[in-house]
């Protein structure tokens, strides 16, 4: 409708490369709604991570243990992995959340 505000939109993924110790995770967030400021907060297993804007796609990187995604924690389940969160919220109001889990059961 004419002058309806678009909805907003979030897509959230994460991608995990194993490096010897350590394991690290590609993040990228697709906003789609917007055309006015935007606030981005991502984070993996709860640490904040920068992102770099590119139009709508925002893309950040974070290096864990590779241990985080080896650790049994049940006999009846497979590793967990790391948690990837983010929450986008836009100068008029509107917000967004998603979260993805990578490097394990997912």
């Amino acid at each position: 409708m004419p002058g309806e505000t678009p909805p907003l939109t979030v897509a959230l993924a994460a991608e995990t490369r194993h490096a010897g110790d350590q394991d690290e995770i590609t993040v990228t967030l697709d906003v789609a709604g917007t055309g006015i400021e935007t606030s981005v907060n991502v984070h993996v297993n709860g640490e904040p991570i920068r992102m770099q804007r590119t139009g709508a796609r925002f893309t950040g990187r974070a290096v864990v243990p590779a241990k985080e995604h080896e650790r049994i924690h049940s006999v009846w389940r497979g590793v967990y992995g790391s948690i990837a969160t983010a929450v986008v919220r836009l100068e008029d109001g509107r917000a967004a959340g998603a979260y993805v889990v990578t490097g394990g059961i997912g």
